[in-house]
């Protein structure tokens, strides 16, 4: 996909989402998924997610409260691998993206009660 496009993509689906939350740190992050998004084909499953901070967060140059994260799982072997990401400059998938990556990433396993494995039950439930 155009890196162009993907954040004109990314922000115009933060405003039809409807975000369920899955997850939460009381201290630092709530996990959120839409399962409106949700592609199952076979034992895989596509599904978009939301990481919102309660704390200014920085990668590099840039500063973010919100992650919007496309993710493919593999229900069968507990597996999955990045599609799609976009940070944002303000909460809940909001505000300017100052970030945006489209690169299809590698199988990893998912750990044991961790955020991906939240997201993974919640895509494959």
């Amino acid at each position: 996909m155009n890196k162009l496009v993907l954040p004109l993509l990314l922000a115009s689906s933060a405003a039809a989402a409807d975000w369920t939350q899955v997850g939460a740190d009381a201290a630092t992050t709530t996990i959120y998924a839409d399962p409106a998004t949700i592609q199952k084909s076979g034992y895989t499953v596509k599904m978009w997610s939301l990481v919102d901070f309660k704390s200014f967060q920085r990668m590099v140059e840039v500063g973010y409260f919100s992650q919007k994260i496309q993710v493919e799982y593999d229900c069968a072997t507990a597996r999955s691998r990045g599609l799609a990401q976009s940070f944002h400059a303000g909460s809940m998938g909001e505000g300017k993206v100052v970030y945006s990556d489209d690169t299809t990433h590698e199988w990893e396993p998912v750990t044991p009660s961790s955020m991906k494995e939240t997201l993974l039950k919640a895509a494959c439930k």
